[in-house]
């Protein structure tokens, strides 16, 4: 996962009009401007308005315009006079890959033989197949392809956006409009339980983390009271189980996706506690994050329900004593109530 920056970002600063940038395009969502520091005359970026740090935070929409501007542009430069003979779309998404600037933008720079600019790696010799196929269904079972459809053999279409039918397996990298879902479908739900403390748990709730594109919910009730099932069910609340630690509701869209799992017990209960324990920990240890996200992308292959629960347990029971550990270290507490 990228680091959320907080210093003033000199992107924004142009967008605004706050800085000086030779523009070569404005419109209401996209601009484009000179690098100040060219790799070759021409060099230019290609960079939102909204202040987005990754790639992946664009959106279907924007990320179509921001290359639909640069596959424009670079049409422009060859036909300027300005020396080109190819031209390169470069992205740096992430510290490691380079980005220095956390507001997400493309470059376009134009290339002639003998220039500078050099992308180098130690390109090792083909890979077999099967182990290329391995890598491949890691990709698939994750992918988010906006306008993907039935390739005509028989296989089903990705499925992709927030909530699963009721036997799907699916994972999807992290989504930060996953908080937003979350307060969205609680303030929906909140009627049914005007008292309980609400929180977002589970990997949807742990930034970074990929997970089933599915909100968890812990719905914690004051001892001595309950849910009110009628108003729950007004507000989309589907009964689904009931287990020894908590009962199980679903709420469902219109079309029947399931995009919650709402998680009903008392205030104080081990359940509850561990669920805000565990999300607390792991927001505060990114590379277990990264650990847990593998091995979920890994376990959700097969198409298993059961074996991707089972695959997940070694990972949390190996890390428990250090959750504990971490809590009394660092005098861990649940959130106070609203």
């Amino acid at each position: 996962m990228m680091a959320r920056r907080t210093e003033a970002c000199v992107f924004c600063e142009i967008v605004a009009g706050r800085a000086r940038a030779s523009f070569v395009h404005e419109d209401e969502s996209v601009v484009a401007f000179m690098d100040i520091r060219p790799v070759n005359p021409g060099h230019l970026l290609v960079v939102p308005r909204q202040h987005l740090e990754s790639l992946s935070e664009l959106g279907e929409e924007l990320g179509s315009r921001l290359f639909n501007v640069a596959r424009d542009l670079q049409s422009a430069i060859r036909a300027s006079g300005i020396r080109c003979e190819g031209i390169n779309l470069f992205v740096a998404d992430g510290e490691v890959a380079g980005q220095e600037v956390y507001h997400a933008h493309l470059h376009v720079v134009p290339r002639f033989a003998g220039d500078s600019f050099r992308v180098t790696a130690d390109w090792p010799s083909p890979r077999p197949r099967e182990e290329l196929e391995t890598v491949a269904a890691k990709v698939r079972n994750v992918a988010v392809v906006a306008g993907a459809s039935d390739d005509g053999g028989g296989g089903r279409a990705p499925v992709t956006g927030l909530g699963l039918a009721d036997d799907e397996v699916r994972i999807e990298p992290y989504d930060y409009s996953w908080p937003d879902h979350f307060a969205e479908i609680c303030a929906l739900i909140r009627p049914a339980a005007p008292d309980a403390r609400i929180e977002h748990v589970g990997s949807t709730s742990i930034p970074g983390c990929s997970a089933k594109p599915l909100i968890d919910m812990s719905v914690a009730l004051s001892p001595g009271t309950s849910l009110d099932t009628e108003a729950a069910s007004a507000c989309g609340l589907v009964f689904r189980a009931v287990n020894p630690e908590a009962t199980l509701f679903a709420f469902y869209c219109p079309l029947g996706r399931r995009l919650a799992n709402v998680h009903v017990r008392y205030r104080g209960s081990s359940s509850e506690l561990w669920d805000l324990l565990f999300r607390d920990f792991m927001r505060e240890h990114p590379k277990d994050v990264v650990a847990y996200g593998e091995l979920k992308c890994q376990a959700v292959v097969a198409g298993d329900r059961t074996a991707y629960s089972r695959a997940k347990a070694p990972f949390i029971e190996s890390i428990s004593p250090r959750i504990h550990k971490w809590a009394s270290e660092s005098g861990w507490a649940p959130p106070a109530d609203d």
